[in-house]
């Protein structure tokens, strides 16, 4: 599989914010959004074995692994790693743009699925039944305050959340 990098951090979106991570960023997305802030991820990376990734992640040494992109469901080995991610005891978080099938991720209470649906401004809006929890995360430099504004005003049952990294880090890479 092609890996565009692999780091320890601490999770700076969603329901995991804050948590330190491993974050494992396959290469390769299959959309072009205007904002995307991981750019180089669409081409970067070097061919690994799960194996090798795996050592990685121990070496890493973090309970919980996030599997991301670009669009990491677009190499077939995303779900094998998965696998044995989950059969070693760690916590996955699988970010997506949920432009692929999500039918052959194994069903487990270790992982959770963070689906980016992307709004008008990414350029690359999809249509999306969703009945689930919902995270606003504005990218970064987006006035929060004004997202705020707008979700209690629209009285949308959703969270606000900043980006954590951002925050933290600017736009600095893999920190």
């Amino acid at each position: 599989m092609k890996i565009c990098e692999i780091f320890r951090s601490l999770q700076g979106e969603g329901v995991m914010i804050g948590t330190p991570t491993t974050f494992v960023r396959l290469t390769g997305c299959n959309l072009d959004c205007t904002w995307c802030d991981t750019r180089y991820a669409r081409k970067e990376g070097n061919e690994m074995t799960i194996e090798e990734v795996i050592e990685k992640v121990k070496e890493l040494d973090t309970k919980f692994v996030c599997i991301t992109g670009g669009e990491p469901l677009m190499q077939r080995s995303t779900i094998k790693l998965i696998e044995r991610l989950l059969d070693l005891g760690y916590h996955i978080t699988l970010e997506t743009n949920g432009s692929y099938s999500l039918e052959e991720l194994p069903c487990s209470m270790n992982m959770i699925v963070s689906m980016d649906i992307k709004c008008p401004s990414s350029g690359m809006v999809k249509e999306h039944p969703v009945e689930c929890n919902v995270i606003f995360t504005p990218v970064g430099g987006i006035d929060l305050e004004e997202v705020a504004e707008f979700i209690l005003k629209k009285k949308i049952n959703a969270r606000v959340l900043p980006q954590l990294h951002k925050i933290i880090w600017g736009d600095e890479r893999c920190r």
